[in-house]
């Protein structure tokens, strides 16, 4: 038994990271169990979920006084870290876990000489899943989610492109917080001609309905950590027009998605100007087009999106993965085995 203490700042089990808190929960194999109280632990290894600020040390609490491996699944947006994370990683953790490529790559590229291990994010394959029956409807929905930073994730971009390409019978659902910067936090929900504005937050459940009267998602981001939205898009059922991206070099181009190449740009992103990708808008259009003209077809590809996501990406293989890190961490195992391309360690 791999016992592991689990420390984390993170309170939303629907945001972030609170998704993969809320995985560790349901998904670890049954020879590792999570310890989450704060005194008297006996861990074999200690784990911290979220990211590496300056008062992480606070989150620490000491157990019985024994030396622990201390490491932390963490992510960041951007091709470069803020520049306090080399220092704080290097001061609090003896290794660190990311969830794509890129981002090891970002991390390594800006000085954390740490071991890094890759460890991918997954979905539910029970409860992100396609309707037996999609429900009928008489527009040619398009949706967007995003979350705390939409222009990131090009919520932007998305009504761009709708408003020159949409046809009478389409419709634009947009998801994302209050902090979205066209409506200052102030408004609720809006519904403007062919465009419905939902800023609220949503249970999976809301959001898994909402995506059953979808016709397509729309995901063109600037950067991702990892880029879970579009594989739980994909995995219920739509066909989603995605970013080659950041995090989601990793997926976009494993047969479930419709891929839109990137260029550069400087974007403003945490207080600082950096170069994140461009998300083609012509190929955006061309793929909407596709979808709106080959109903049959795009709801045929939206299944086979779900079959390949939930095979292949689905939490049981995050946690074999992450479990068999933990191991090697704890000094239980020499070396990592059975885990492939999936999580190699950088």
């Amino acid at each position: 038994m791999l016992k592991v203490f689990l420390n984390s700042h993170v309170n939303a089990p629907q945001v972030g990271f609170g998704t993969l808190l809320a995985a560790l929960q349901k998904f670890m194999r049954l020879d590792v169990r999570f310890d989450l109280r704060h005194e008297g632990h006996d861990a074999d290894v200690e784990l911290y979920v979220g990211q590496p600020f300056d008062c992480f040390e606070r989150y620490w609490k000491p157990g019985n006084g024994k030396k622990l491996r201390r490491g932390i699944f963490t992510m960041f947006e951007a091709p470069k870290l803020p520049p306090q994370w080399p220092r704080n990683l290097k001061e609090g953790f003896d290794f660190v876990v990311v969830p794509s490529r890129w981002c090891a790559e970002v991390f390594k590229t800006d000085g954390v000489d740490l071991p890094i291990y890759i460890v991918p994010l997954g979905v539910d394959p029970e409860e992100w899943a396609p309707p037996r029956v999609r429900p009928e409807h008489p527009t040619f929905n398009v949706i967007w989610v995003g979350t705390l930073f939409g222009d990131r994730k090009g919520g932007e971009i998305v009504e761009r492109v709708f408003d020159k390409i949409a046809r009478p019978d389409w419709r634009l659902i947009m998801k994302c917080n209050p902090s979205y910067s066209k409506f200052g936090g102030t408004v609720i929900k809006l519904s403007w001609g062919q465009k419905r504005y939902a800023l609220m937050p949503m249970q999976r459940h809301e959001l898994l309905r909402m995506y059953d009267f979808g016709d397509v998602a729309v995901f063109p981001t600037r950067g991702e950590g990892f880029g879970l939205i579009p594989l739980e898009q994909a995995a219920a059922g739509l066909p989603v027009i995605l970013s080659r991206s950041s995090g989601c070099l990793d997926f976009v181009d494993n047969g479930a998605f419709l891929p839109v190449n990137c260029g550069k740009e400087d974007f403003l992103f945490v207080e600082r100007i950096l170069p994140m990708d461009a998300p083609n808008e012509a190929e955006i259009a061309e793929h909407l087009v596709w979808c709106y003209e080959n109903r049959e077809k795009a709801r045929a590809f939206g299944l086979k999106a779900s079959k390949i996501v939930r095979g292949d990406w689905s939490w049981y293989r995050t946690m074999d993965a992450l479990a068999d890190f933990l191991t090697l961490e704890a000094g239980k195992k020499k070396e990592v085995v059975d885990v492939g391309e999936l999580a190699p360690v950088v």
